[in-house]
Order: C-alpha cells, then sequence, then structure tokens
C-alpha cells in the first residue's frame, strides 16, 4: 500500500466509499472541514483507534458524531468500500501499523496534513541545506502549554537549564526555551545566548513568529523536553531529542506504546527504572541512560531561608510536606483516575471533623502540615486558611517565584506521599515519609502499579487509617524513624545515585560539553 497526502483531487476520486479515520484527534477532524469543506466529515464511517481510553463516541459537534473501536474493527468491513484517512502527527508510523496488521485491508491510505506538519515541512525544505547550530531547544509539561499552568517552565528541563546557565554552557550555546507566554520570562533578556518562544507560533498567521519558531526547531542540535515531543517529530539528520520525563513514581499507565521512533533518548534514575520505562515505553536497551533526574540535584541546593520565609508559611518547630498524587483531571489524561470519594478530597483525613482533629494534634506538636495539591486538583480542596496548622502551598506562589517543590525539602522534617514520583526524590534527604493507602485496591484496579506489591517497594510507613496517620505525625515528632533501613535500601534501589550530579551525567551522556 502506498501513502498519499489528502488533496482535494483525491477526495473527488473516492467515488461512494466511505472514510474511515485512524486515529482520534478532534482538531485534525475540524481543520479538515475548514479546508475541504463539511462533505469529508459527512463521509466519515467510523474511527478506529490504537487506545482504549479513545473509544466510545467522537463529537466534533453537533451534527457530527462517530463510533470509535479498535483498529481490529476492520476485520468487519469490505476493502473495497472504505478508504482510510490517518490523522495523526505520526502518520508514517500509523502506516507501519496498517500494513502488519494480519488481515487483509483497503489499499487506498491517505494522511491529512494538519496545519502544523505543513509549515513544520515547508520550513524543513527551507532549511535543508543550512548546516545544525550550537543551540538547544527545552520544552516542559504537555502539548498545549497554556492549558497546563505551572508545567512550562520547570520540572527536569528547567533544572538542567538552570544548571547550565550556572555553568555557562550558554557562552557556547544558544539555549531556548518554548513557554505558553515569553514575556513572563522577561528577566531573562538580559542573559546572553538565551531566548524564549511561545509554543502557540507553530501555527501563528505571523510571519516573524512562524519564522524564530522554526527556525529553532530545524536548526537546533538538541531537544530536552519532560513529556511532549512531537513538536521535534521531523528531526533533521544530527538533531538529538532526549525525554527527561517528569519522575519515577508507583503508579501504572493506562497505555503500553512504542515511543522509541519519537526521541533518541530517555534518561532514568537507575536500573530498575530502565526496565520499567523500556516496557512501558517500548525502548530500546540502547535509548535509556543511567544518569539520574535533574530535578533531583535541587534537593541538594535547597532555597535561601529568605525565600523560604517569603512563601507565607506559618512558623513552627516542625514541618511535615503532604503532596497527593493527581486522582481524576477532567482532562481524559493517561494517569486520570477516579478512586478517592471524600469530603476534604483528601486520601485518610476523609472529614472535616478529622481535620479539626488534625489541627489540634499538629497544634499541640507546634507542627505545621504543608499541603502541595496537584495543579489540576488544587481548585477542588477550599479549606486553606481555616486551620493555623495546615496549609496549602499553591502552585501558582511557587511557579511565581520560580521554585520547585524539591528545593524545599531541606525545610521539612517528613513527607506524606502515595503513588506519586514525589517520594523517590524525596527518598534522598533520607527523612521520613508516609504512603496514604487508603484508596490502594481501587488505585490497583484503575490503573494499577509499576511495581507489585506495591507495599514492598514504598520507602516508607504504609497509612490505611486516620489514626495510623496520626501515629506517624507523632513519631516524627518525638523523632522516631522506624523505617529508616527500608527507605534507605528502597532509595538505593530506585535512585542509583545518591548526589547532586545528575545534570552533569545527563550531560555527559549526550556529548554537550
Amino acid at each position: 500500500m502506498g501513502l498519499q497526502k489528502l488533496t482535494q483531487s483525491i477526495i473527488d476520486s473516492i467515488g461512494g466509499r466511505r472514510i474511515v479515520i485512524y486515529t482520534m484527534v478532534k482538531s485534525y477532524l475540524k481543520q479538515m472541514a475548514e479546508q475541504f469543506g463539511d462533505v469529508v466529515l459527512a463521509r466519515i464511517e467510523l474511527i478506529i483507534d490504537d487506545v482504549e481510553r479513545n473509544f466510545g463516541t467522537c463529537e466534533v459537534d453537533d451534527t457530527h458524531q462517530y463510533k470509535v473501536v479498535p483498529v481490529d474493527y476492520l476485520q468487519n468491513l469490505d476493502p473495497n468500500e472504505y478508504v482510510i484517512l490517518i490523522t495523526s502527527e505520526y502518520y508514517w508510523k500509523k502506516k507501519e501499523n496498517l500494513d502488519n496488521l494480519p488481515y487483509p485491508i483497503t489499499k487506498d491510505v491517505y494522511y491529512f496534513e494538519d496545519i502544523d506538519t505543513a509549515y513544520y515541512h515547508e520550513y524543513l525544505d527551507e532549511y535543508k541545506a543550512t548546516p545544525l547550530r550550537d543551540a538547544i531547544v527545552f520544552r516542559s509539561g504537555m502539548r498545549v502549554a497554556a492549558d497546563y499552568p505551572y508545567s512550562d517552565f520547570t520540572d527536569n528541563a528547567k533544572a538542567l537549564f538552570d544548571y547550565m546557565l550556572e555553568k555557562g554552557y550558554n557562552e557556547r550555546y544558544e539555549l531556548i526555551w518554548i513557554v505558553a507566554d515569553p514575556t513572563k520570562c522577561n528577566d531573562y533578556n538580559s542573559i546572553p545566548n538565551v531566548r524564549f518562544l511561545d509554543d502557540e507560533w507553530c501555527h501563528s498567521k505571523k510571519k516573524n513568529e512562524r519564522d524564530a519558531y522554526y527556525e529553532a526547531i530545524c536548526l537546533s542540535k538538541y531537544f530536552f523536553f519532560t513529556e511532549h515531543c512531537s513538536f521535534v517529530r521531523l528531526p533533521r539528520e544530527g538533531q538529538v531529542r532526549i525525554q527527561l520525563w517528569h519522575g519515577h513514581g508507583f503508579k501504572g499507565r493506562n497505555i503500553y506504546e512504542d515511543c522509541s521512533f519519537q526521541y533518541d533518548y530517555m534518561t532514568v534514575a537507575g536500573n530498575l527504572y530502565k526496565q520499567i520505562h523500556k516496557e512501558i515505553f517500548r525502548l530500546k536497551e540502547e535509548q535509556l541512560l543511567i544518569t539520574g533526574l535533574p530535578k533531583q540535584d535541587w534537593v541538594y541546593h535547597p532555597v535561601s531561608p529568605r525565600e523560604w520565609e517569603s512563601l507565607g508559611i506559618p512558623r513552627a518547630e516542625k514541618y511535615i510536606f503532604w503532596l497527593p498524587t493527581v486522582r481524576k483531571t477532567g482532562r481524559g489524561s493517561i494517569t486520570d483516575n477516579d478512586t478517592l470519594h471524600t469530603e476534604t478530597g483528601l486520601s485518610v483525613v476523609n472529614s472535616y471533623s478529622d481535620l479539626d482533629k488534625l489541627n489540634a494534634l499538629l497544634e499541640r506538636f507546634r507542627m505545621v502540615l504543608v499541603v502541595k495539591l496537584h495543579p489540576e486538583q488544587e481548585e477542588n480542596i477550599n479549606f486553606n486558611g481555616k486551620y493555623r496548622n495546615i496549609h496549602i502551598l499553591k502552585n501558582q506562589l511557587l511557579a511565581d517565584r520560580r521554585i520547585h517543590i524539591n528545593q524545599l525539602f531541606a525545610y521539612s522534617d517528613a513527607l506524606v506521599s502515595d503513588y506519586s514520583s514525589v517520594a523517590m526524590d524525596y527518598a534522598l534527604t533520607d527523612k521520613p515519609i508516609a504512603f496514604m493507602l487508603e484508596d490502594k485496591e481501587a488505585y490497583e484496579k484503575s490503573i494499577g502499579f509499576v511495581l507489585n506489591p506495591i507495599e514492598e517497594y514504598l520507602p516508607g510507613v504504609c497509612v490505611y487509617s486516620y489514626d495510623e496517620f496520626e501515629s506517624f505525625i507523632k513519631e516524627v515528632y518525638e523523632g522516631n524513624d522506624g523505617c529508616a533501613d527500608r527507605r534507605r535500601r528502597m532509595s538505593r534501589l530506585m535512585n542509583e545515585f545518591q548526589d547532586d550530579k545528575n545534570c552533569e551525567r545527563v550531560l555527559e551522556a549526550v556529548g554537550i560539553k
């Protein structure tokens, strides 16, 4: 089977055959209607997809709704009665998937080139004879940066960027960030060889903005990102793409997908997660680099006491940090689940009467519980300010100060977590950790864990009830650390390196000097 770009002449030649869409992406369908007219949407029979969470119904608008089914549904169709239209930025890879199906399908397979891909090809052609430059592009977070506040200039990419500035790498390399709003980074304007681009410029109607964006994409030698990577899906020879990811936690994923063609390397903290990520992302052995995660270096380099005090956290003799993992986000993300239903929105501390008791206990011990919620769930919990000894640390405040939670661990005495990756960063402090496991069974059925049985791998105390949580708080108050040996053993298993050299190792591993 060949693969052709969809054009008006192809649409005219299809005749009476129906269109089967491969990969559910609403934005592609809407762009297709804008380019070719509503007649294309009217001829779509159904959508096939590789991802189970997409199955069901795709509603493009009030008029056009389509059934979304597994790819194997093609076995039920007469190959002579339909054509396949791929709506994916990785259209060539989707074509390979079709070629490998063990049953006959139509020979007529096309792909729709969305506006981003069209511009990308245009600029690749323009720059095909231009040598690559000593430039490095950084990106943090998901595809549409503006949709995920607080995630576009942080995490492992930001830690690596900070290190490179500190060590003067910008004297040799231009360091370029793709963010939601470059004007928020104007304080970097005076730093040589540092530049910020808007992620929306990839399809801007202003040519000067597109020129700036694709010059960076087409001419830079290196790309570091923490999740979204298709912005550099058409690499030139010599370009190196490094997936830094965003942490090593315990929760599973609903999707185990082949990412081996999407980037060249992924960094991991140790051999255990090398094997886990090799399976999850279908990577080759040589693509996984055991370097440690850049943001873990921040654990050893906390903010100054003045910066800590500026966060407005009440003074106390001891601090416990609580960072619950995201539950239901409403965005249909890969790690969504809905396993926790409590009055407070918190695990174990289920009711406001529990919060009353907890605050009284903390007050008696002259302790403060600092709760840093996931950005996706922060607005769902509204008791901040009601309790003197329970303080919600706002993501907006941290983002405005450009402070990562790892830079605050030095001011804490213990951590409360559940299935989040923060526990593996915090384990490097060698301080007590409690894991809230009230919804463990439901969570296991919903999304599962990458390590089983999960309790055997958690570097800390397992907490299933409010009374057990109170016991943990008392132990922290008294200075008891009964899980120290277990925590150190698990930390060594998961974090091969226990130092602040991860950024250095990442750069060395990919050949940046």
